[in-house]
């Protein structure tokens, strides 16, 4: 719980600070239902989401499924599979309000992209608001961390290279030389038991994203004590894909309600292998987190 509470702090504080460095960028209050559609949205990416989606604009198509249509456009920064980022409505007077977590799609470097997304409920995107901050907690650490990294090597001073070249010589001949060996040794991905957030190829569905949409849509069940009390929501699970696609460590990072969160979890855990997750060629473990949708109609 104090874990928990820390978390949510730190998002709070760096949402605020996010909007304030938007302030200047979104003078143009949306206002909805507009006159005519589409209407362009203002927006603004932290440098996680943005190494890879590099959005370019934002368009409100209009009324859709009870709320709105949003078309989002960009050119890819960087190639990267499918991922759940935050998206926020930036209101007046410095507020905020969550719009939900949306699937980004799977992107090729230096290509263009577009993509729809519809807000989730009924009057969920607000009547007017400054536009669209983009946020991804998980990316965001992973750019820290890296950029850590780099001053760290920057740092370190390289030793010379004649040693190693020796070393080489001497390395590549025992490499030639067959040598019997009584233990099997345990291969390099067999020894990787890491988690990964992010990796060169992330795992995948059978058949993609939307069949795995598709999926949970028909395997969820609706526990009878929500529906009788009309509670729904978004349940936010993240699991771990194994390296041979199972499915394992599903918890829930976003709650609604215990019969809810309950249920979200049972179906995530229940879905077919995936295909694995792969690092330098090699099957790894990968963290994955998913949303699921429980409405009232």
């Amino acid at each position: 719980m104090k874990l928990m509470k820390k978390t949510i702090v730190a998002f709070v504080s760096l949402v605020w600070l996010f909007i304030v460095t938007f302030g200047s960028h979104a003078q143009t209050t949306v206002k909805l239902p507009a006159k005519a559609y589409p209407v362009k949205v203002p927006h603004k990416t932290d440098a996680g989401v943005d190494r890879y989606w590099h959005v370019t604009q934002i368009l409100c198509l209009g009324p859709s499924s009870g709320g709105y249509k949003f078309r989002i456009y960009g050119k890819a920064a960087k190639s990267s599979s499918s991922h759940t980022i935050n998206m926020m409505y930036l209101l007046p007077n410095n507020r905020v309000q969550i719009a939900g977590a949306y699937i980004f799609p799977a992107i090729t470097e230096g290509k263009s992209f577009k993509f729809d997304i519809v807000s989730a409920f009924k009057g969920y995107a607000p009547s007017s608001f400054n536009g669209f901050f983009i946020h991804d907690e998980t990316l965001a650490r992973i750019l820290e961390n890296e950029r850590r990294e780099a001053a760290q090597k920057a740092e370190t001073v390289s030793p010379p290279p004649a040693l190693p070249e020796i070393q080489n010589i001497v390395e590549d001949a025992i490499a030639d030389t067959e040598i019997p060996s009584t233990e099997q040794q345990p291969s390099e991905t067999e020894k990787d038991e890491n988690i990964y957030d992010t990796v060169e190829q992330m795992p995948e569905f059978p058949g993609g994203l939307s069949a795995c949409m598709s999926y949970i849509a028909r395997n969820v069940k609706y526990p009878t004590i929500a529906l009788e009390n009309g509670i729904q929501g978004r349940v936010v699970v993240q699991f771990c894909v194994e390296k041979d696609g199972s499915i394992s460590n599903t918890v829930v990072t976003k709650s609604v309600n215990p019969y809810l969160d309950k249920e979200a979890l049972r179906v995530v855990s229940s879905m077919p292998k995936w295909t694995p997750g792969k690092q330098k060629g090699k099957p790894v473990r990968v963290k994955y987190t998913l949303p699921v949708h429980f409405r009232l109609k």
